[in-house]
């Protein structure tokens, strides 16, 4: 029946799908030590337990299968915590958790907190126990008393509370307690939908109003950035100067409609990031902000903001709280910034492009597609890049449309 051997979940996908179903019976064995413990002191057996809640047993006899046949309820959480430590050491992919922890300074305890609040997101019927466990509240999510109560071991009783496992969560967004106007014990947890698919993987392409996500995968490499030379080599330098400290802001500039958040991915890509790209004018509100900073770690991206400003406007963005990593910032040539990192920031200039990028950018954009007089149309059309990539696009279209079985310098014009 019992795995005893020093890696009892080997069988498990080495990803974070994995990783989070390893993490979610760890909470979930947790959540029935704390049944255990309140039996101890009155309360319902764990057989009445399992007996009305027929799902729990199921559950319970599945991670028994994994875990050594004599060993007691206390022993049981520390080898929880042994057996995905050895996990997560054999394992070289990204795990969301595992950098959220990293990156944000989470302890085990608060970990777990964030999974023990998600279990009713995965089965709604660990609701109806929370709920039974709550009483006389009716809550079908758990309170900040219950999360608490469920990470503290009884030999640290008197040294930390529920409020100090679950602080770290609620400030960096990743638990979210609406009825703040209660008394603090009763505050109902919940983690953003977005953040419990973040853990297991996946990320929405639009997670959040204005944002896109893009993973690394679907990201152009540096070497095939359209730039000239110098600045190319100048970007190939960033990584480094990311990597040993000295710069963590990489501000571009460039007119209106140039590439500057391609030139963004290839830094990105360097580093083996995705990028999180952010309208920094949109109309956000504070949840939804906070939640940029963990959505990044987890995600594995560098969130890139995009200011549109004029003269004398400054921009801020959102306090990137427990995120450590790099931050782009896409620009105009007019307005300033207001951060607390700025002091780390290196800006470079995108120039307009002459007419050999330009025809490099109309012939990627055309993509082998027949072509009149694409000299005359790079000559006559100075666009910068994102613009040629636009109007490109529409000008197949409209030769489609006209009945051209090429693109002519009329179908270029009307896209314009």
């Amino acid at each position: 029946m019992a795995n005893q051997s020093p890696a009892s979940f080997a069988h498990v996908p080495r990803n974070a799908g994995g990783h989070f179903v390893i993490c979610l019976y760890a909470a979930i064995y947790r959540l029935l030590f704390q049944v255990y413990r309140l039996s101890e002191v009155g309360g319902a057996s764990l057989e009445d337990v399992f007996e009305r809640y027929p799902f729990l047993g199921e559950y319970f006899n599945e991670m028994r299968g994994h875990m050594p046949d004599e060993i007691s309820w206390d022993d049981g959480t520390r080898w929880w915590r042994e057996q995905l430590e050895i996990w997560e050491s054999s394992c070289d992919e990204h795990l969301p958790l595992r950098a959220l922890a990293e990156q944000a300074e989470l302890d085990f305890s608060s970990r777990l907190a964030f999974m023990v609040t998600g279990l009713v997101e995965e089965d709604s019927r660990f609701g109806t126990l929370f709920a039974e466990l709550q009483e006389p509240l009716v809550q079908r999510r758990p309170t900040l008393e219950l999360v608490g109560q469920m990470m503290m071991d009884e030999v640290a009783v008197g040294e930390i509370d529920p409020w100090t496992i679950c602080r770290p969560l609620i400030d960096l967004g990743l638990l979210d307690a609406p009825n703040r106007q209660s008394a603090r014990s009763e505050w109902v947890l919940s983690v953003p939908s977005l953040l419990w698919d973040a853990v297991r993987g996946q990320v929405a392409q639009h997670p959040l109003p204005g944002c896109r996500y893009r993973p690394y995968a679907s990201l152009i490499g540096r070497e095939d950035l359209i730039v000239d030379d110098d600045l190319k080599s100048r970007l190939a330098k960033l990584p480094g100067l990311i990597e040993s400290g000295i710069t963590r802001l990489i501000v571009l500039r460039g007119l209106q409609g140039a590439s500057t958040e391609d030139l963004l991915d290839g830094v990105a890509h360097d580093m083996g990031l995705g990028t999180l790209a952010i309208e920094g004018d949109r109309e956000a509100d504070e949840v939804s902000s906070k939640l940029i900073a963990p959505l990044a770690i987890m995600a594995n991206a560098m969130p890139v903001f995009r200011f549109d400003l004029g003269p004398g406007e400054t921009a801020d963005f959102p306090r990137m709280a427990g995120y450590s990593g790099p931050i782009g910032i896409c620009m105009g040539f007019e307005g300033g910034l207001a951060s607390d990192i700025t002091d780390k920031a290196i800006t470079l200039n995108l120039p307009s492009p002459g007419i050999a990028l330009r025809k490099r950018y109309w012939q990627r954009a055309f993509d082998g597609r027949e072509v009149n007089d694409i000299d005359l149309i790079t000559e006559r059309f100075r666009l910068p890049g994102a613009y040629i990539r636009q109007a490109a696009h529409m000008a197949l279209a409209q030769a489609g449309l006209n009945g051209h079985d090429s693109v002519a310098l009329d179908d270029v014009r009307s896209a314009s």
